[in-house]
């Protein structure tokens, strides 16, 4: 299930408006190639790994979370996770197909996880998004 890409250097948006910051943000590989179908993607670290969609990289607006909640296999590995915290999302496009890697721990613990969450297309309003 992948509802998220990537995070972003420079302008991270809040609630659809421009925000100028590095908070959780690096420059994702993927903003390098251009946009999908007219929007580019980025993934950030945070609650159920937000993402958002710009057409031009400046103004951003949040698409939502890939998760609402982690999948109870990764929460089973990572236990003292809250169940929604992920951090440094990656994706790649390979044979029609997004796989988005991301990692879950928890303060204190040595457990962690790498997990992995695919969809076909980026766009929540997508009829085949998942």
């Amino acid at each position: 299930m992948l509802r998220t890409l990537f995070r972003v250097l420079g302008s991270v948006p809040d609630g659809g408006h421009r925000r100028t910051c590095r908070r959780n943000a690096l420059r994702p590989r993927s903003l390098d190639r251009g946009p999908l179908h007219g929007k580019y993607y980025v993934f950030s670290t945070g609650r159920g790994a937000p993402f958002y969609s710009s057409p031009d990289t400046i103004t951003w607006t949040r698409e939502g979370s890939v998760f609402t909640a982690i999948p109870d296999a990764v929460h089973a590995a990572v236990p003292k996770n809250n169940g929604t915290d992920v951090w440094a999302p990656d994706i790649i496009r390979l044979n029609n197909q997004f796989y988005l890697y991301y990692a879950v721990s928890s303060w204190g613990s040595f457990q962690s996880a790498i997990g992995l969450a695919t969809n076909p297309v980026l766009d929540p309003k997508d009829p085949t998004y998942k």
